[in-house]
């Protein structure tokens, strides 16, 4: 084709660009340099960490605190952490950039919760019934209104991560404002069991199987519960975990 043909041809190409809003590249460099221009970096992400201490052994804390850590290793820079502990007095890091904000916390947290025994003699008796119960509904309006307080300044889709030992689901009949707010929202939510992280959890030595086994169960049963009503994901094995924090550390 003669210098003048080729030159018509791109005056084409241009004006149809020009029309269209595209782009008009005449060599290979100039069509990836194009294509890199157009190219968006992945929107960030908001996390709000929100650790049960309420609901949570205190020999489970330093399993936490390392999950804390892989935590705040995962996802990118540009994204954002908050992070809210349930217990009285309870801690609260506001939304900040960068998970080094998060691991700044991480030995701050410890675990609160009834001794076990308390738990277990709770289930029958109405007054230790409503102590249980009392401790979830208060946990319940926190977690709620950390969603709310995180999601009115999110800058990217929110990720709730929910880190605790459950709850008696034959007690607790559910955590309905944390289900409300996760809706409002529309964020995702991902429930992680702690006591499942290891790799067996111990009863006292004064429990009985059947008794240790309805009372894990419930507590499974909270959170696989929660999940489902909020769409979300429950973790009970260390594999999952890995998958999770893999799919964190995704762009």
């Amino acid at each position: 084709m003669s210098r003048f043909g080729v030159a018509l041809l791109a005056a084409a190409a241009l004006a149809a660009t020009q029309r269209t809003g595209g782009i008009a590249a005449f060599s290979r460099e100039q069509l990836n340099a194009s294509l890199a221009g157009r190219v968006q970096a992945p929107a960030p992400r908001t996390y709000l960490v929100v650790v049960d201490d309420v609901h949570m052994d205190v020999r489970g804390t330093a399993r936490v605190r390392r999950l804390l850590q892989d935590l705040s290793s995962s996802g990118r820079e540009a994204d954002t952490w908050s992070l809210v502990t349930t217990g009285s007095p309870g801690f609260r890091l506001e939304p900040t950039k960068g998970g080094a904000s998060l691991r700044a916390w991480v030995s701050r947290v410890t675990g609160n919760a009834l001794a076990l025994r308390e738990q277990l003699n709770a289930f029958g008796d109405p007054d230790r019934t409503a102590i249980v119960r009392r401790r979830a509904s208060i946990t319940d309006i926190v977690i709620a209104q950390a969603i709310e307080r995180v999601a009115e300044v999110a800058t990217g889709p929110l990720t709730i991560v929910y880190v605790t030992d459950g709850y008696d689901a034959r007690m607790v009949p559910g955590m309905s404002e944390v289900v409300r707010a996760t809706g409002e929202a529309r964020a995702s939510l991902v429930v992680i069991s702690v006591p499942d992280l290891a790799a067996m959890r111990e009863p006292p030595a004064d429990v009985r199987p059947e008794e240790w086994t309805a009372f894990t169960e419930a507590g499974r049963a909270s959170l696989r519960t929660l999940a489902e009503q909020t769409g979300g994901v429950a973790v009970f094995s260390r594999e999952q975990l890995d998958t999770v924090l893999a799919r964190l550390s995704q762009p």
